[in-house]
């Protein structure tokens, strides 16, 4: 397959159910099958093309990447995904964000999509995209954020900034962003990982979910399902309904990080207690002391629990903090 047709164009199906439903069609002939996670691969093909690899670079608990070298000789990053035993709202999940990347093509922004093929002997999706030196929060990692000039700290969140920006005027909610979502890409920051992304309806301005889905340290409170209370209901059952500032609430918790060195609810150990202090309005967010209490205020702009009250991308855009400095 042309990396340039559409996901919906792929021969096998026209719909993202459809194919993840064909590609899981023969659970005896998978169990037969061996897996490229557990092999050591010197080329990986995908749609008749020969991709030379270098290494695994990383690894989950059903996919793993690899650098490698396109026939042009680029440099590539390739995700292997194992589908077996995946049932079909995973195997959906998946072909969704290739949707998504499909429509991000071009977006100097977002990790760019090469190429893709489902391959059916060994029940794997195979997925060929751009390649970053590392992730953001590797990067934070090694570097102290607390000691981050602030020209830095203002390039990358700005960078980071745009990034959403431009997948909210296309209608898309990340719904998990996160410092590991933000590649770097020759100097620059791309987001990635659209694996619980969600395409916001024409007609409307926000999703619903039925549980909880994310990242706990950066998850917004109206992302937070809590099926305890008769709050909005979807279909019946208990529902969470996110709109474009539930991203806004993340990208203030990656600022907190790149400020204070951790996260705003990180030194709570228990991920329920913590989904209650998420929610909770009268649990008072720590905002200690800094040299630039500018960027205390962006911040609490960003953490505000109340939708409503919460800065939108545009207003944070428009700060006066890029302003003057021509490294931002």
């Amino acid at each position: 397959m042309d990396q340039h047709n559409n996901f919906t164009d792929h021969p096998k199906a026209s719909t993202a159910a459809q194919i993840s439903k064909e590609a899981g069609h023969n659970t005896d002939h998978r169990k037969k099958s061996s897996s490229h996670l557990n092999r050591h691969l010197t080329t990986i093909t995908v749609n008749d093309k020969d991709y030379m690899v270098i290494k695994a670079i990383g690894r989950g608990g059903t996919s793993k990447v690899y650098s490698a070298i396109t026939p042009s000789g680029k440099i590539c990053a390739i995700k292997v995904v194992d589908l077996t035993g995946a049932d079909e709202l995973i195997r959906t999940s998946y072909f969704k964000e290739i949707t998504l990347l499909e429509n991000l093509r071009g977006c100097e922004t977002i990790v760019q999509l090469y190429d893709w093929e489902v391959q059916d002997l060994r029940d794997e999706l195979i997925v060929v995209m751009e390649h970053g030196s590392t992730d953001l929060a590797v990067f934070l990692k090694k570097e102290d954020p607390r000691k981050m000039a602030d020209w830095h700290r203002i390039s990358f969140w700005k960078q980071m900034l745009l990034a959403v920006d431009l997948i909210h005027k296309k209608g898309i909610i990340h719904c998990d962003l996160k410092p590991a979502n933000f590649i770097i890409v020759e100097g620059k920051l791309k987001l990635i990982d659209f694996n619980i992304a969600d395409a916001i309806q024409e007609d409307e301005t926000s999703i619903k979910r039925e549980m909880t889905v994310g990242s706990f340290n950066y998850m917004a409170p109206e992302a937070i399902v809590d099926t305890r209370q008769k709050g909005f209901r979807y279909k019946g059952k208990p529902s969470a309904k996110i709109g474009r500032k539930a991203d806004v609430w993340s990208l203030g918790c990656i600022l907190y990080y790149m400020v204070y060195g951790r996260t705003p609810f990180q030194s709570i150990m228990d991920n329920v207690e913590k989904l209650c202090k998420i929610i909770d309005p009268h649990y008072n967010i720590d905002f200690p002391d800094v040299a630039n209490t500018v960027w205390v205020d962006v911040i609490k702009k960003c953490l505000q629990r109340d939708p409503n009250e919460r800065a939108s991308i545009e207003e944070l855009l428009n700060l006066d903090l890029y302003k003057g400095d021509q490294r931002a």
